[in-house]
């Protein structure tokens, strides 16, 4: 993997994490990046309010 692609999924990641500190009981957060590299959403697990409700979840509702 090239090396700037690296750099720009570090990026991501750290959105991701960022993302998780919404809910520090259950820490898991999304985003979603479109072909641009553009964050098209970010979503944090609400499992406790539904369980099916995990981040990457959020993170669908919220770019839908």
């Amino acid at each position: 993997m090239p090396l700037s692609q690296r750099k720009k999924d570090e990026k991501f990641m750290r959105l991701a994490i960022a993302a998780a500190r919404a809910n520090p009981e259950m820490p898991f957060g999304a985003v979603i990046v479109d072909a641009s590299g553009e964050v098209v959403a970010e979503g944090c697990n609400h499992a406790g309010d539904a369980p099916i409700w995990h981040g990457e979840i959020d993170a669908i509702h919220r770019a839908a």
